[in-house]
């Protein structure tokens, strides 16, 4: 069944994980079920037990030490998985994509949405709906921000087109702060954006309901004190100001408009939940296009430690090496571009972390694409959704993709342990009581029904949990290896007491409720939050 799923020419990185370990888990079985085979024969034609039964006992014992159904269970706890992502709008693009989701262990992510929470014109701070000033509203369209939730505030204010029709550009001046130059009829116009207290420091004039004065000393300590207040809020500012019949842009002697103050808005459905992944036990990292500045803002908003922040020119001066040594305390990554984040990723997943990615814009699409697990949502540019492996439709955050993912390979984890752990019962008891000399305590026929009753129906009921959980490893193997060494000791006073018949088929009753037995409190604890 695994094989008839699986293309012939799949690329190596796209064979499912669980997939590859079952296969290096099943060779390691075969070599230890052929030892153990050939020593049950050996021993018990020593012990005279007879050519046939010998024969068909290590036949049987072969066939059932060896779980055949691994590929089913996989299967089947892929395809459960996949289900359950694409009832909460998650679209994976193919199973392994589900899976590859539990193996994640950082998950890098963008700035979250900036976004207008106050302004400052006229001589008081303003919610975002009461903003009324034309010009200021005007400047942050017309003036080289870079700041898209300037834009978007503003565009709700006035008609962009509009505006950008009316004042046609005609020059600018990139330097501290950024300057446009406009035609206003027979007159320019010209915009200057920046750093609140640096645009206050080149400023002579105000903007003060509609009419221009002269810029006091107490209106510059007003301003101050509502650029602290913005400051201990933890908002960005961006500051306008206004000059008007130049020739060419300046930047000094400006008419100051206002103070627009930003802050990051977490948007559930598309910023994650760190504190559920770190719970789970994955790192968080934010790598942003966004300066140093932005970056702390968004990380404190997402929740991320920003003590420490590399810029891309750090970046630059440091080897591989040193980046896998410097992600233990760092946490975010600013002004990078795209080339710098897959160089990142590449890095991480070199050093064995496995990565997922998200992201929406077209410099997103290598990072997503250098990404083990790459997710955008429906809203994304095209090249992001092309280079993704996961798309979301916005009614859950990524992070719960994740946890789902990592629930998938804890059921795959779960039976897989069973099985083994249960079939090295039967080996154990099967190759102790040959080695003592007492015989078979089940026949051939009682193997086979041993491994039936206990391997697939128990399995495929583990890959059913619910809930995230620790692979109870440990005890399923030390149950199974307590089961297989009592039961010979078992089966030799019952061969005393009634006879090889019962005794048998007594080790056999045993033998599978004790098997069982192992398989009920770990789809309970898997039941369990």
């Amino acid at each position: 069944m695994s094989r008839l799923t699986l293309p012939l020419d799949v690329p190596e990185k796209d064979v499912s994980p669980s997939f590859s370990r079952i296969e290096k888990l099943t060779r390691r079985l075969s070599i230890i079920t052929s030892l153990a085979c050939v020593a049950v024969f050996a021993i018990s034609l020593a012990y005279d037990a007879g050519f046939l039964t010998t024969l068909l006992a290590s036949a049987s014992l072969a066939v059932a030490a060896i779980p055949e159904s691994f590929g089913a269970i996989v299967l089947t706890s892929l395809a459960r998985g996949a289900e359950k992502l694409r009832s909460e709008g998650f679209s994976a693009k193919n199973m392994r994509a589900a899976e590859m989701l539990g193996e994640v262990n950082v998950f890098t992510t963008e700035l979250p949405k900036m976004g207008v929470v106050a302004t400052y014109s006229s001589g008081r701070i303003h919610s975002p709906q009461e903003e009324n000033t034309v010009p200021f509203l005007e400047g942050l369209l017309l003036c080289e921000l870079k700041n898209p939730s300037l834009y978007a505030f503003a565009s709700h204010k006035c008609d962009a087109e509009n505006v950008a029709a009316s004042f046609p550009r005609i020059g600018e001046y990139m330097g501290e702060v950024a300057t446009t130059l406009h035609r206003a009829g027979e007159t320019t116009i010209s915009y200057t954006g920046g750093d609140a207290a640096e645009i206050l420091s080149r400023s002579s004039l105000i903007w003060d309901f509609g009419r221009v004065r002269t810029l006091t000393a107490s209106d510059r300590e007003e301003i101050e004190e509502c650029i602290r207040t913005f400051e201990e809020e933890g908002y960005t500012q961006t500051a306008l100001g206004l000059r008007s019949g130049d020739d060419v842009p300046c930047d000094n002697n400006l008419i100051f408009l206002g103070i627009a103050a930003t802050r990051a808005e977490v948007n559930e459905a598309a910023n994650p939940d760190t504190a559920a992944l770190n719970e789970a036990g994955v790192r968080v990292l934010l790598l942003t296009e966004g300066d140093a500045e932005k970056a702390r803002l968004g990380a404190t908003a997402l929740k991320i430690p920003c003590d420490n922040i590399i810029c891309a020119r750090e970046l630059a001066n440091l080897t591989d090496e040193e980046i896998s040594e410097r992600i233990n305390d760092t946490f975010v990554f600013a002004s990078l571009h795209a080339q710098d984040k897959v160089r990142i990723i590449n890095v991480l997943k070199s050093y064995g972390y496995s990565i997922a990615s998200v992201g929406d814009g077209i410099s997103d699409a290598p990072a997503l694409d250098a990404s083990d697990i790459g997710m955008s949502d429906l809203h994304a540019r095209d090249a992001a959704k092309d280079a993704s492996d996961v798309i979301f439709d916005g009614s859950f955050s990524a992070d719960r993709a994740i946890i789902h993912g990592k629930i998938i390979r804890t059921n795959i984890r779960r039976a897989v342990t069973y099985l083994t752990a249960a079939n090295t019962a039967e080996l154990i008891c099967v190759l102790l009581s040959a080695a003592c000399g007492f015989g078979f305590p089940l026949t051939a026929l009682q193997i086979l029904l041993v491994n039936l009753i206990t391997d697939t129906f128990p399995a495929l009921l583990l890959v059913r949990g619910g809930f995230l959980q620790k692979n109870p490893s440990r005890m399923a193997y030390i149950w199974g290896a307590v089961l297989g060494l009592l039961m010979p000791f078992v089966f030799r006073v019952l061969t005393q007491t009634t006879g090889l018949f019962l005794a048998q088929w007594i080790t056999f009753a045993i033998l599978t409720a004790g098997e069982l037995l192992l398989a009920l409190p770990m789809y309970f604890i898997g039941r369990r939050k």
